[in-house]
């Protein structure tokens, strides 16, 4: 018989998110991690690199598929700032998420991050910070004041799928 993990629901509640960061806890913003399917992200910016360096390589299947007759400077400078200078902006964009996705899975089991992620994107709510506690390797949620939205996100993650932990700290005045 399979038993849920029993998460450790953490004794001292700081008075900011300040007070964790510190040399012994890594803090993100949660949202850019959790409220976009990165998965879904990397694989468009990848597919439409590949169509951009076709284009690139094959100037007429550009102008082809957005215009027809004669090629004229607007239409070059058309295809330099809609082809060529999105090239760089695109792989940037694509090394981001993949750094992202990259660092979430050294830090918790993807499966774990799959079904948080699915709350956040069914739900709404996804706390404010996501940390990382190096000493024990676990990682609990900080979410700054509690609307009906994150209230029934901190449910979900933190009692009914027992998860991990949800801090709730009052917001600075």
């Amino acid at each position: 018989m399979f038993w849920k993990k029993q998460i450790k629901h953490r004794t001292e509640q700081p008075k900011s998110i300040n007070e964790l960061r510190t040399a012994r806890f890594r803090g993100f913003y949660a949202e850019p991690y959790f409220d976009i399917d990165l998965e879904r992200e990397i694989s468009w910016h990848t597919e439409h690199l590949k169509k951009l360096h076709t284009h690139a390589k094959k100037p007429h299947l550009f102008h082809k598929q957005f215009h027809e007759g004669e090629i004229t400077e607007q239409r070059e400078k058309h295809f330099k700032e809609h082809v060529l200078d999105s090239i760089p902006f695109h792989q940037n964009i694509l090394d981001d998420l993949k750094k992202r996705l990259e660092t979430l899975h050294t830090l918790i089991p993807k499966r774990t991050y799959l079904m948080i992620h699915d709350i956040s994107r069914k739900y709404g709510g996804t706390p404010d910070y996501f940390v990382y506690d190096k000493e024990t390797k676990e990682f609990f949620f900080v979410a700054e004041g509690l609307d009906d939205a994150r209230k029934n996100w901190m449910i979900l993650v933190r009692d009914v799928h027992q998860i991990c932990d949800v801090m709730v700290i009052n917001k600075p005045q």
